[in-house]
Formats: C-alpha cells, structure tokens, sequence
C-alpha cells in the first residue's frame, strides 16, 4: 500500500562543549557607563575602534590583539565563537581608551 506520510529528517543533536581545564571559564567585562560626546566623530557600536580607541555611541572600545580592537557592549577574554572563520583567536578584551593629548 502506497502513504502520502511527509518524512522529515532527524533533528541534528549538536554535543554539549565543556571548558577544557586549560580554559578557564571567564566573565564578561561589563562596559561602563561612557559619554559619547568624549569620542565625536569616533566608530559605533561593532565597528573597529583600534586607531581611535574609543566608541562614539557609548559602547567600549575593547582590544581583541595588538591589530585590532571593536566597539562592543561587553567582552568575555577568550574565544569568540561569533568571529570569521580563521580569525577565532582569543580575545584579551583590554579596555582601551584614547591617549592623551600633550
């Protein structure tokens, strides 16, 4: 006998990741409060902040490395799992601000 029964593949079951003892589980560094006015002109919220080193729109400037640093709401050292494929190296997460004029 024929069915007319839609049969859908099974559901991917993803593993749960553990932290590995050489990786210890890190907090978010929250970003503090911040006057947008001290950085006009200066990049948004995702964009790189490594030359200017401060956020226009309040958010944190927050190094990844010594080549590049983004304005991000918060900052957990580590990996990020969100970054390119073949740029997912760890993120120090300094908070960076600009220096001061002499």
């Amino acid at each position: 006998p024929w069915s007319c029964t839609v049969l859908s593949p099974e559901p991917s079951v993803t593993p749960a990741t553990t932290p590995s003892p050489a990786m210890p589980v890190s907090t978010p560094v929250p970003a503090l409060a911040v006057d947008p006015t001290t950085c006009p002109g200066g990049p948004g919220l995702w964009e790189s902040c490594q030359d200017s080193r401060c956020c226009m729109d309040g958010s944190m400037c927050f190094a990844k490395d010594a080549y590049y640093a983004q304005c991000r709401p918060s900052c957990t050292p580590g990996i990020h799992e969100d970054d390119v494929p073949g740029q997912r190296t760890p993120w120090s997460c300094t908070v960076l601000s600009p220096e001061p004029s002499v």
